[in-house]
């Protein structure tokens, strides 16, 4: 994925200055205005709503699979066995989790009109289902670490940084292709608006 982004990053250039010289209407990517257009929003277009839900989510995979929080709960509830201290932790750790999910949806039950659509529903654009996977991804760190605490695995804040940086050291290079393809897009974008 990242090689066919590196590729498109010469060839988008290329072909927007052929088809500019050819008289389409097209934006020649290597003009004066272009390279000031790039350099003024080039950090802008690199980060994006969908990057910070990337990161987000990375830093939950890495969590829960440092914590191996979600292989315990396999063995729970496939072999209905688990280590008798971190049984404990289990049921606390899952109990805090159902509860950060419960007390998320409240606002949905009893429809919190700060958090609905100004349409007053969920639907298409809510501010509480733009936030969702946000409180999502930060209820299942919390787990996490929670989990890791309650069974006496953490190690101080280091291991709490090395949980957290798990997701980024095993699954890092979807940040690169989240951030060259929004720059990609936007370029992209520029050349033929």
């Amino acid at each position: 994925m990242c090689v066919v982004e590196l590729a498109l990053f010469i060839l988008v250039p290329l072909i927007a200055w052929v088809a500019s010289v050819l008289g389409a209407d097209v934006v020649n990517l290597v003009s004066e205005e272009a390279l000031r257009w790039l350099f003024n929003h080039g950090a802008e277009m690199l980060s994006s709503p969908h990057l910070s839900l990337l990161i987000l989510f990375l830093t939950a995979i890495g969590t829960l699979q440092e914590s191996k929080l979600a292989h315990h709960i396999r063995i729970l509830v496939i072999r209905n066995e688990a280590e008798p201290p971190h049984r404990k932790a289990l049921i606390g750790s899952l109990l805090f989790f159902f509860t950060f999910l419960i007390i998320l949806f409240l606002p949905v039950i009893f429809r919190f009109t700060a958090l609905l659509s100004v349409t007053g529903t969920l639907l298409p654009a809510s501010p509480w289902l733009s936030g969702f996977p946000l409180a999502l991804f930060v209820d299942i760190i919390l787990t996490s670490i929670i989990y890791v605490a309650f069974s006496s695995q953490l190690y101080g804040i280091e291991g709490i940084t090395r949980m957290i940086t798990q997701g980024f050291v095993r699954h890092g290079v979807w940040i690169a292709i989240v951030m060259m393809g929004g720059l990609l897009y936007h370029i992209i974008k520029y050349c033929i608006s």
